[in-house]
């Protein structure tokens, strides 16, 4: 892949040269070093890359060069923070990442056309055959879209590690309140919680907001306690033997 992406670049650079003295080197080298970080330094010199086919070659070496220092500082770096496989993994993550962008695009770009094809019967062009020629270029710039752009980041890309995070401190309880003076613990130990006075039960209501009259030994209830309890007729409640009218319920 880094291979085919060079190549198109340099063929791309030198398109419009008519011959090997219209070669723009110096624009080439400083392409290549922008680009891709490949230093191509034999497209400088004029007697060793002739023509065309010797700038491939020296530049399809420069490739494989940088492609083999990445590979290096990598495994390197792996060596440094003790993780095996640290090229594996960044080749990786970096070739899913572009084919993933990559391919979105293509299908976005393929659902435009579909959209687009049908006025192309107005042409007297078949709809269908256009989209499979279209759409079959289209994927060729695909794939010199996903070497390029892989070539370039996967060249540039540089990693680093951080250091291991440390735990947090526990956290420590929140301090106990001091007593107050006038809580009624001032006794206590240090950091023992006040305790809590016992709750005082309600008075049971009184029943001696009345005298207490005595009829034939009993007790007589006043007539406010009866009122609404029993008829004029029946015997009073009070234990006399009256009527309740003549009794309690007099005067009512």
């Amino acid at each position: 892949m880094v291979e085919g992406a060079l190549e198109r670049a340099v063929n791309g650079h030198l398109a419009t040269a008519r011959g090997p003295e219209e070669y723009d080197r110096q624009g080439l080298h400083t392409m290549l070093l922008l680009q891709y970080l490949v230093q191509a330094d034999a497209v400088l010199d004029a007697e060793a890359t002739p023509d065309v086919d010797k700038v491939l070659a020296a530049v399809r070496l420069a490739g494989r060069e940088a492609f083999g220092r990445k590979k290096e500082y990598l495994l390197d770096f792996a060596r440094t923070i003790g993780v095996p496989d640290v090229y594996e993994q960044v080749l990786s993550q970096v070739m899913l990442a572009v084919l993933d962008e990559k391919w979105k695009d293509h299908l976005y770009d393929l659902d435009q056309l579909r959209h687009a094809i049908q006025y192309r019967a107005y042409g007297q062009r078949d709809p269908l055959v256009e989209y499979k020629r279209e759409a079959f270029e289209m994927f060729e710039d695909l794939v010199r879209d996903i070497q390029g752009t892989f070539t370039e980041r996967f060249l540039k890309i540089q990693v680093n590690a951080e250091a291991p995070r440390q735990a947090p401190p526990p956290r420590r309880p929140p301090p106990t309140p001091a007593p107050r003076a006038d809580d009624g613990a001032s006794d206590l130990m240090p950091g023992a919680a006040p305790s809590r006075p016992a709750p005082v039960p309600p008075p049971a209501p009184s029943l001696a907001a009345a005298p207490d009259v005595r009829v034939g030994g009993l007790p007589r209830r006043p007539a406010a306690q009866f009122s609404g309890e029993v008829g004029r007729n029946d015997p009073c409640p009070c234990g006399s033997g009256k009527k309740y009218k003549k009794c309690h319920g007099a005067g009512q």
